[in-house]
C-alpha cells in the first residue's frame, strides 16, 4: 500500500495561509473595540470564531486529502468525501489539468467511459506524472500477481 498527497511545499504554503487567515479571523473575534467603546461586539464574536472555525476545518481537509494505492485499487479522500475504484473496473490512469486556475494536473482515472479527477493530488505535471507511473506500475503488479481480481 502506498499513499500520495500534494506535494510538500504546497501543503506547507496552504497551511501556513490558511493559519494566517484563522489568526485574523480570531483578531476580529476579540478586537477589543475603540476606547470608550463597551468590549467586542457579539457579531463580532460570532463572525469572527465562525470564520475561524471555517479555516480551521480547511486545513484539517487539505491534511487528510490523500490517495491511497493498494492491492485492491485506489482510493482517495477529498474534504469530507472517500472514493474508492478496484482495479478491474479502472481502464487507464492519465495527467489531466486540475479544477484550479493555474499550471497544476492531478491524476485521472478512465472507469466505464468516464473521466474521473482525483483531487487529492494536485501539483506541477512532472509530480502528477510520477504519481500516475507509480499508479500504472501498481496496476500492473496487482494483475501479474492476480491481487484483487474478481473471481470468474
Amino acid at each position: 500500500m502506498q499513499t500520495y498527497r500534494n506535494p510538500p511545499w504546497s501543503l506547507v504554503i496552504q497551511v501556513v495561509l490558511l493559519s494566517i487567515m484563522a489568526l485574523i479571523a480570531v483578531s476580529i473575534a476579540i478586537h477589543p473595540g475603540d476606547t470608550g467603546d463597551p468590549g467586542t461586539a457579539p457579531g463580532y464574536i460570532a463572525c469572527g470564531s465562525v470564520i475561524a472555525a471555517l479555516f480551521l476545518f480547511m486545513i484539517v481537509a487539505l491534511l487528510a486529502s490523500r490517495l491511497v494505492v493498494s492491492a485492491e485499487g485506489i482510493s482517495w479522500r477529498s474534504v469530507v468525501r472517500t472514493r474508492s475504484i478496484a482495479w478491474d473496473d479502472i481502464q487507464d490512469v492519465v495527467v489531466v489539468p486540475a479544477s484550479s486556475v493555474g499550471p497544476w494536473y492531478s491524476p485521472a482515472v478512465k472507469t466505464d467511459g468516464r473521466l474521473v479527477r482525483i483531487n487529492s493530488v494536485i501539483g506541477p505535471r512532472r509530480y502528477a506524472e510520477g504519481v500516475v507511473a507509480a499508479v500504472v506500475a501498481a496496476r500492473a503488479a496487482g494483475q501479474h500477481t492476480g491481487v484483487g481480481a474478481k473471481p470468474a
